[in-house]
């Protein structure tokens, strides 16, 4: 049995195995984001391969080129601020009332005429 080296609590996530079969590829979630990770399969050591950069917003984050490549959607560095949320509300204000509460109803009268 190995003891692989890895951070306290670590939130695993996106496995792969490269074509080999020697390494295998995942990623790590932090607070600030998804960092890539690879194992060696042979000596059961760890190396991380990027900062919590990685971009799973669509799709897969990385994948792999050949045994020793990894191809890797990276968050933009000058993305900026995230964005405020809007105080426009969603949709209208919908509300029902199943006789469990006395509200005004309102009658209009409706007459259509022809010449």
């Amino acid at each position: 049995m190995r003891i692989i080296e890895l951070p306290d609590n670590p939130r695993i996530s996106f496995i792969k195995w490269s074509r080999d079969s020697q390494k295998l590829a995942f990623t790590l979630t932090q607070t600030t984001g998804l960092e890539l990770w690879v194992l060696y399969i042979a000596d059961g050591t760890t190396k991380r391969l990027t900062e919590p950069v990685l971009n799973a917003a669509y799709g897969t984050s990385y994948r792999w080129f050949d045994d020793e490549t990894l191809i890797c959607k990276f968050v933009s560095h000058n993305r900026g601020e995230l964005p405020t949320q809007s105080n426009i509300p969603p949709g209208p204000l919908i509300q029902e009332n199943l006789g469990n509460k006395k509200t005004n109803s309102y009658l209009y009268k409706f007459t259509q005429k022809f010449l």
